[in-house]
């Protein structure tokens, strides 16, 4: 509350008040406060305190926050059949960069437009996006891949059967047999992202953490693995369909 300038915070009653009298653009401009206070933040703290590996990681995610009743504006029924709304959020570093709450059909529908609003704040250094399978779909590996990143990744933990026909259809110029390790040992895009075994990594946001994650990186590799379907980002064709999520609710 200090680094607010406030004494005390409001009661809910006055908070709820508050916020039932906020417009489309006067949220805008929260929204735009908020990014402004992640620059100052970012412009204080020491590099070491927020970077990784002197990297700026980017994180994008969807929570589904469960509602009971019909008065919730935009709540729909989910893909686990539940009346939710969804919390699109965009990390950078430790913070909550940008956010929207409503009621989208599609658990990634806001990450295009939320790349696009903040590119510009990691673009010119050293970066890597994190997003999970909600974000597998050729439509939004397009979009990352022109979001100004070094490098990224997407796991694909699901009906990998199109990922295994398309790493089948490759040329055997396209593998080799023992890249995978070493490309993930430097931290290399394409690579496996398996937090457990990898040497060194530090645990990673839900995208890193599951059996089966597949990462499809931003820039070109010299080789990848055939063992574990790792496929050269430019070879990718956007095809693959996009895999349900299975993620526990907010109030879980």
């Amino acid at each position: 509350m200090n680094l607010l300038g406030l004494e005390k915070g409001a009661d809910q009653t006055t908070l709820g008040e508050w916020l039932r009298a906020q417009s489309k653009e006067s949220v805008q401009a929260l929204h735009r406060i908020n990014a402004e206070l992640v620059d100052w933040a970012s412009g204080q703290a020491g590099p070491a305190r927020w970077l990784h590996a002197g990297q700026a990681e980017v994180f994008f995610d969807d929570t589904q926050i469960e509602v009971a009743g019909h008065q919730f504006e935009g709540a729909r029924l989910n893909y686990e059949g539940n009346r939710a709304l969804g919390w699109q959020t965009l990390w950078l570093g430790p913070w909550l960069l940008d956010g929207m709450l409503d009621g989208a059909g599609d658990v990634s529908e806001h990450l295009p437009e939320l790349l696009q609003a903040h590119r510009a704040r990691w673009q010119d250094r050293p970066n890597y996006l994190y997003a999970d399978s909600g974000s597998s779909a050729g439509k939004y590996l397009n979009q990352i891949e022109q979001g100004g990143f070094a490098r990224w990744s997407v796991s694909y933990n699901k009906w990998t059967d199109k990922l295994d026909r398309l790493a089948a259809e490759l040329p055997e110029s396209q593998w080799s047999a023992k890249a995978a390790s070493a490309h993930l040992k430097n931290n290399m895009p394409g690579s496996i992202i398996n937090p457990g075994s990898a040497s060194g990594r530090r645990s990673l946001p839900p995208c890193g953490g599951r059996r089966r994650g597949i990462c499809c990186g931003a820039m070109p590799m010299s080789s990848v693995n055939r063992e574990r379907k790792t496929v050269r980002p430019e070879s990718w064709n956007g095809t693959a369909s996009k895999a349900p999520r299975s993620r526990a609710s907010a109030k879980s």
